[in-house]
Formats: structure tokens, sequence, C-alpha cells
């Protein structure tokens, strides 16, 4: 088959297949959007009828790299408009590199113990704990740290879609919505520099095409490449007023950043992002693209969702420790470090908000596939560990959310009233 029938036949699956979920299936369980992971793996090359081959995947390399760049792009446009204020901003950060951080270290030392990567001196000697007769040292050499690193930056995103879905529906508008909204875009933001950064040292290390660039020459070329990106749609549409020529414009402007920072061995998420950003910022277009991106959004992620799915490749024996690492410290690391930051800095009631940011959503999974296709050594690992981290975080979230919301609205409500001197129904405080 060649790719343009297989791309067809993958289109109209993933909407059939989404057809039926979503009229037969959400009756039963609450749908968040990582069950198109399974339906990916099961058409995949791993499982028996194996409607997608190997080969036929790797054709669609391509694609991939152009979902997530719209991806990235998406995430870069939105970024201006969704900061909830600095006090917010500065919890979500805290939140989203503390959880990078622990679950970089827990991934990292895993890998380390079970001798992963090459055999290199150690990149990082760290000492981790020293108290009393306790030490705890770390030493990584460069494979197992950048994937640590890269694990701990999926395990940071937190998705914005099913909190804003949950909240439109409660009508929120209580602090606790605005802050959990602020702290999933910074954990989005963050996740997609910090892999960007990755791949762009690993770039580096790889020593060929242009060696004297080094690391971080590689950094700045992949930021470089994403404001040349932007600036060249905003001076190329110039006063455009046409719809459809905006829109064909943004694609091609993501299609080339993406080709480009592929061709490369950058990431394709990183570089959109920041030609996202860029567009965001000076383009007087800015809230016709998100209108039109809007309305592709649900596809992309479908897409990119089963193709993920039907790509990913089952590991074995002591590497299924990574999943549960990466499970247990993000539960772990999202119920203390959030609670602790909001309750130093801000009034909210912190004792369950950590919940709120435990979906992840399909940002996650792009993370994961944006370094899987530029590390293949690692991708087994890498995907087996986000993809069943997000099917266990996203198929438990909608009913934790939406308890934590519900509470939180009607603590608003409460207040609202006291500080009004009104009593406070029943009815309003459901």
């Amino acid at each position: 088959m060649t790719p343009t029938l297989l791309l067809v036949a993958l289109v109209v699956f993933a909407f059939f297949v989404g057809h039926v979920l979503n009229r037969y299936v959400s009756r039963y369980a609450a749908l968040s959007g990582a069950e198109y992971l399974l339906v990916g793996a099961l058409i995949g090359p791993q499982l028996p009828p194996r409607l997608v081959t190997t080969d036929s995947l790797e054709r669609l390399v391509p694609l991939m790299s152009l979902l997530l760049g719209l991806t990235g792009f998406l995430v870069g446009l939105r970024a201006r408009r969704t900061f909830g204020g600095f006090k917010y901003t500065a919890v979500g950060s805290f939140n989203s590199v503390g959880m990078l951080l622990l679950v970089a270290a827990g991934c990292t030392s895993l890998a380390v113990s079970l001798g992963l990567g090459d055999s290199e001196g150690p990149v990082i000697q760290a000492t981790l704990l020293n108290w009393g007769e306790w030490l705890l040292e770390l030493h990584a050499n460069p494979d197992q740290l950048l994937l640590g690193v890269a694990l701990g930056a999926a395990a940071a995103v937190c998705t914005s879609g099913l909190l804003v879905s949950i909240g439109d529906s409660l009508n929120a508008r209580s602090a606790t919505f605005e802050l959990l909204k602020t702290c999933a875009i910074v954990s989005q933001l963050l996740a997609i520099v910090t892999i960007g950064v990755v791949l762009a040292v690993t770039r580096g290390e790889q020593g060929t095409f242009i060696k004297e660039l080094g690391a971080w020459g590689w950094v700045i070329g992949a930021i470089g490449l994403g404001l040349v990106c932007g600036g060249c749609f905003a001076l190329f549409i110039g006063s455009e007023k046409s719809t459809s020529r905006i829109f064909l414009a943004t694609v091609g402007t993501v299609t080339f950043a993406s080709g480009v920072g592929s061709a490369l061995g950058v990431s394709p998420l990183f570089v959109n992002l920041v030609s996202g950003l860029s567009v965001g910022l000076v383009s007087r277009h800015e809230a016709v693209l998100r209108k039109e991106l809007d309305r592709l959004q649900h596809p992309i992620f479908v897409l990119l969702l089963i193709l993920t799915g039907a790509m990913w490749t089952p590991v074995s024996g002591a590497l299924w420790l990574f999943p549960l690492v990466y499970i247990v410290v993000r539960l772990v690391a999202g119920r203390v470090i959030l609670r602790l930051i909001t309750g130093l800095v801000t009034r909210i009631n912190a004792e369950r908000i950590g919940m709120g940011l435990l979906a992840q959503g399909t940002l996650a999974v792009a993370v994961a596939v944006d370094y899987a296709l530029q590390v293949p050594a690692h991708a087994p690992v890498v995907l087996t560990t986000v993809l069943v981290g997000t099917l266990v975080c996203d198929m438990s979230a909608g009913g934790v959310v939406r308890r934590l919301l519900v509470d939180a609205e009607a603590d608003n409500i409460d207040l609202s009233s006291k500080s009004a001197g009104q009593p406070v129904t029943g009815e309003a405080g459901l």
C-alpha cells in the first residue's frame, strides 16, 4: 500500500473508531483520548493482524514530524493568552521543574542500575543525599542522563484540555481552576523547551555535521530556526485578510520548520513552539490562526496518538520498571510539590490540588515521540514508559479532576455568599 493510501485509510479508521468510542463506550467509561493509543497498538506491527507494517511506519515518519510541528505551533500560539498572572506562573514553574527533576533523577538512577547506554565515563557525579551515615550519589553517562531528563520532561506535562472541558461544563470561576490552567500551560512550555534542549545536546554530542557548533550551538540554532520561520510567516502574510490563505501559509510554515528541524536532527516540536510564540507575539492574525487551528486540533491529536500506538515496541524484563518508577514518582511528586508551593504562595485550599494535574494528554506522548524519532536506540523504553504512564493517569483523571473542581466551585460560592452577608443554600453549594 502506498503512503498516500495508507494515510487515507488511517484517517478514515481513526474517525470511525472515534465515533464508535464516543457513541457506545463513553456510556460506561470516561474517555480521555489516550484510548487511541490502544487502537494504534492493535493495528501496529506488534500485534495481529498487523494492518500497519514497520516499513509503512517508516514512510510515515515525515507525517509524524509534521504532526509534532503542528502540536508545538498550537502550544506556542496559545501561550500568551493562557497565563494567570505572575504568582500563578511562579507556582506552575516550581511545580513543573520539581516534577521534572524528581522523575529525571528516578529514571536516570534506574538506567544506571540497569547499565543502559554506552560505557563512556560518567558525565555527572552528584551527591543527592548526605545525612549522617547515609550517602546517596548519582553517577551517569550521557545516554543515561539524557534518557532520564527526556522522561522527566514527559512526566512534567499536564494537559489543559481536560481541565478546560470540565471547567466549562461547570462554568468554573474559582481561583483553583485558574491556577491549574496556568500550571498546565507552564508545564507544557517547560516540557517542550526541555526536550528541545535534550535533542540539541544529543545532536551536538554526535559530533557530525558542523562539529564546531557544539551542543549549545544546536540549541541556539534551533531557536533561531523557529524565529526565522515565524518572522517569515509574518512578513509573507502581511495584511492578508483571506482566512484560507492565512491557514495555508501557516501549514506551509509549520511544514518547512518541521522538515528542516527533522533533517538537522533537532526537535520539530521545539522549533515550531518558538515559531508559534513569535507569530502569536507579532502577527495581527493570531486570533484567526487560533480559530482555524483549533478546528484541526482533534484530528491532529487522534492521528498522532494512533501512529504512536502503532510504532510502539514493548520492552522486556527489568525495563518494565521504568513505567513503574515513572508513575509512582509522578503521583507522589504531584501530590506533594504543588500542595506545598500553593500553600506557601497563595490562599487557595491546597489539600488535593495536585490531583488536578493528574492527566497528561497528547502532549506527553508528543514529547516521547519527538525523542524516540531522533534517538531510536531509546525508543522502546521511552515510548513504553510514557504510553503506559499516560494511559494509567488519563484513564483515572476525569472523575478526580471533576470532583476537585466541583469542590473548589462550592467553596468559591460559599466564600462569595459569606462576604456578601447572604445565607448559602443547599442548591448553591452543589
